[in-house]
């Protein structure tokens, strides 16, 4: 597909796709990961991102609008384990994330324009102790 109108002759045609291609933000939920000191950091990002090949984008990926957020998770997370904490304190950690996202999602159609850090913190995730609390709390009687 190319830019502007693309005519379609409605001949058979059962369902029409179609993707936004100008440049959006998607918020990456924040990822517990522990780095090579052993120290746990909690980690969010934000993704700002253009479709470059929608024809690739629509047609040769499933689930199109989670190969983001799953490209980026993975990114971040063989960043983060792989380094130290003072480490990732003084490099400048949104660029390298940028190159390595961006390198990551070029083979499906999209180009990343920007990675930002969002919350970096050096805590544990409390994910679960909501389960447990919930898995232990007295149940109501019907």
């Amino acid at each position: 597909l190319n830019t502007g109108f693309n005519w379609i002759w409605p001949f058979l045609i059962e369902r029409v796709i179609e993707c936004n291609t100008v440049a959006e933000t998607m918020m990456v939920g924040p990822q517990s990961l522990t780095t090579t000191d052993g120290q746990h950091v909690v980690i969010s990002t934000v993704i700002t991102f253009e479709v470059s090949d929608p024809k690739v984008y629509l047609l040769e990926i499933q689930g199109m609008s989670r190969v983001i957020e799953d490209s980026t998770y993975g990114v971040v997370s063989e960043n983060i384990t792989k380094r130290t904490w003072e480490t990732i304190r003084t490099m400048d950690l949104a660029n390298e994330l940028t190159k390595d996202v961006r390198r990551f999602a070029k083979r499906y159609g999209v180009n990343i324009l920007r990675v930002q850090i969002g919350d970096l913190t050096t805590t544990r995730s409390i994910r679960l102790m909501q389960s447990i609390t919930n898995a232990y709390a007295p149940q109501k009687e019907i």
